[in-house]
């Protein structure tokens, strides 16, 4: 993957937010809220994983997680990504969801090691905050 600086973003650029968000925490919505500011809320999608999945590491609903990310943005593209399996069909999930937009997908994050799973030639942002070392913080309801 090519970590890459604002200066560097495409000029079509789709900003690419994927996390399970159980809970929606302070570094979350630092990511969420630099992707809108410097690709536009209209070039901004956000990806909902483990849609399938409540368990201890996800205990929450999908439409729980979806309902604490549009309370602090209400019009922000949401969809969901259920967990396979098979890696590669969730590579070919994730792949359809993004042929469903225009733009050059580059995926925002706190930290390449939560974006491991992309290819080489995926762009990636990596947004520093001291807020994602502070996972804990959760937003009040």
């Amino acid at each position: 993957m090519k970590s890459i600086t604002r200066e560097e973003l495409p000029k079509n650029a789709l900003a690419v937010i994927v996390g399970r968000f159980a809970c929606l925490h302070l570094g979350h919505q630092h990511l969420i809220q630099t992707a809108i500011d410097e690709c536009g809320l209209e070039n901004t999608l956000v990806i909902i994983g483990s849609e399938n999945v409540i368990d201890d590491r996800t205990p929450f609903s999908p439409v729980d997680r979806a309902t604490w990310i549009y309370s602090v943005f209400p019009c922000v593209c949401l969809t969901w990504i259920k967990d396979y399996d098979d890696d590669t069909m969730w590579e070919n999930r994730l792949d359809d969801i993004l042929s469903q937009h225009d733009g050059k997908p580059v995926f925002y994050t706190g930290s390449l090691d939560d974006v491991k799973w992309l290819s080489e030639d995926a762009m990636v942002r990596v947004v520093d905050s001291d807020l994602y070392v502070r996972r804990h913080k959760y937003i009040d309801g």
